[in-house]
């Protein structure tokens, strides 16, 4: 029997899950160790720095769940939820969530183009994880280097195009997953299009494309040999807010 749509959706979540549940334990693995290891020592700087430990790993954890709670009804539901939101307050939320899951000796570097308006109207949730995805996938390929996040948009009175430029150091990306992007952009249905990388990916990564096709958004990559970067503009319409 042919599975429906829905059943591809659970499969999708269940493995999402079941992935996420590893995560989750190596973080809770690593707060135990920590208390642990640290927990008698004599030294009150050495057990200051395990709370710390703890406590950043402890909220690392929770982001964590909270992020997979939000990611699953994105990626199950249909409409947009969109509404007014400050591109400078998205921006800060984005570096925030980024600030625990990045790498060690990796730097993200988040910009503002001055004349983008200081409101837009549009889902900013959706946003947030396309960029969120984008840069997990990042960090699993760089093992140091520095990657640009530039925002910009148009400020004009009845729409605009919120566009985002992610810059790169890594190695050249697969052409698999750029494939497995732009089918999703284009066709829109997670579950229908066929994936023969799932090895190579990640399920943050592989929604990419799906996110960017519900907000009728689109996407370029590019590399620049020369510079060794790959360079990846996201753009996304959205109402321009003007002041009143």
């Amino acid at each position: 029997m042919k599975k429906t749509k829905a059943d591809s959706y659970e499969k999708y979540r269940s493995d999402y899950y079941m992935s996420l549940n590893m995560m989750m334990q190596k973080q809770i693995e690593g707060i135990v160790y920590t208390a642990m290891e640290n927990g008698l020592a004599p030294d009150p700087v050495i057990i200051q720095r395990a709370l710390q430990d703890v406590m950043d790993q402890g909220m690392a954890t929770l982001s964590m769940v909270d992020r997979l709670m939000n990611y699953m009804n994105l990626i199950g539901g249909e409409n947009l939820e969109e509404r007014i939101y400050e591109v400078k307050e998205l921006i800060h939320e984005i570096e925030q969530e980024n600030d625990l899951s990045r790498g060690v000796g990796l730097e993200v570097v988040f910009q503002l183009a001055e004349e983008t308006p200081p409101q837009l109207f549009g889902d900013d949730m959706r946003i947030r994880y396309v960029v969120n995805g984008f840069l997990g996938h990042c960090y699993n390929r760089m093992k140091g280097g520095t990657i640009t996040v530039l925002f910009s948009a148009a400020p004009r009175s009845y729409a605009s195009m919120l566009t985002i430029t992610i810059i790169d150091e890594g190695e050249p990306l697969e052409p698999e997953l750029v494939d497995m992007i732009r089918k999703y952009a284009r066709k829109g249905d997670l579950f229908s299009v066929e994936r023969s990388d799932t090895k190579k990916s990640d399920h943050g990564f592989s929604i990419f494309g799906y996110l960017l096709y519900q907000m009728s958004g689109r996407v370029r990559f590019k590399r620049d040999e020369t510079k060794k970067q790959n360079l990846v503009t996201i753009e996304i319409p959205q109402l321009a807010i003007q002041p009143t």
